[in-house]
């Protein structure tokens, strides 16, 4: 996995966008979800191997993505990468 991040700083921290980009290893893999502080903010199709987010991040914090691709009979997570707008 490849995580590149941006951060435009205003008052009380910043706005940081974030790339991720993967390598899509299976070929029965029903979705991928991305996570952001382990919450799921989005489910992507089959063969995704792409996802930006954007958010407000505060002074100080970090943020954790980790992609996880699914079918009805598996999970496989990424590890979780933590960044902040320091």
């Amino acid at each position: 996995s490849i995580y590149t991040y941006t951060c435009e700083f205003s008052v009380g921290g910043g706005t940081m966008t974030m790339e991720l980009t993967w390598d899509d290893r299976s070929e029965n893999e029903e979705g991928y979800t991305v996570y952001r502080d382990e919450q799921a903010i989005a489910t992507l199709a089959p063969n995704s191997t792409y996802y930006v987010d954007v958010a407000f991040i505060a002074t100080g914090k970090t943020l954790g993505y980790s992609v996880e691709a699914f079918n009805t009979d598996w999970r496989v997570s990424s590890s979780t990468i933590t960044y902040g707008c320091q």
